[in-house]
């Protein structure tokens, strides 16, 4: 092979911010929020994405007819 051998190296970055939010009431109801907002150098445009999340839950053994008499 002839030349000189080279390789290219480009830097880029990535910056990333995670949130969670945890909730419940009475031991029994529950409400989860979380996020994520993620950026990056190698997009051209809109560098930056939100992307929310949201879940329910319910602990029915905590409920009276669940418990022993």
């Amino acid at each position: 092979a002839s030349g000189i051998p080279s390789s290219y190296k480009r830097d880029y970055s990535i910056v990333s911010t995670f949130g969670q939010l945890n909730y419940d009431y009475d031991d029994r109801y529950l409400l989860g929020l979380t996020f994520r907002y993620d950026g990056t150098s190698k997009l051209r445009d809109n560098k930056f994405g939100f992307f929310p999340g949201a879940s329910i839950g319910w602990n029915a053994h905590n409920e009276e007819f669940f418990k022993e008499g």
